[in-house]
């Protein structure tokens, strides 16, 4: 996978998981049953993956990925990207994370990320990130 194939991919499953009106099994498309995500210093699977996603769609209403920077290599993805998200309170939400992503058949199976807070609280981002 080249970075522009990458892109388009990381694009694409964003939409997806974030479409409040998507079925409960678009994660099955991007994500293997086995995925793993480390983010800053919490470790999730595939089922937290999956609650975390319910709990973003219940309670923002907008969800954006703002590509930075994006590097494809054979199974393997680096990216640098914004998350901006509108609470349902209108609160706003932007977060910097930069992950490494291992695929295997085309989907993701491991994910290490660090994220930092741009705008927003504490509580918003362990809400959209760890899902707490």
């Amino acid at each position: 996978m080249n970075s522009e194939q990458a892109e388009a991919f990381l694009d694409e499953m964003a939409k997806a998981v974030c479409d409040p009106n998507a079925d409960s099994k678009v994660t099955d498309r991007y994500f293997t049953e086995d995925f793993v995500q480390v983010i800053d210093d919490t470790t999730i699977g595939r089922s937290q993956l999956d609650s975390r996603i319910n709990l973003l769609r219940m309670e923002y209403s907008a969800v954006r990925f703002d590509y930075l920077s994006v590097i494809g290599e054979g199974d393997r993805i680096a990216d640098m990207h914004l998350v901006r998200a509108k609470a349902k309170d209108g609160q706003q939400l932007t977060i910097k994370v930069i992950s490494l992503y291992t695929l295997r058949d085309g989907r993701i199976s491991r994910a290490e990320s660090l994220s930092r807070l741009i705008e927003g609280t504490a509580e918003d981002l362990q809400l959209l990130v760890r899902g707490e």
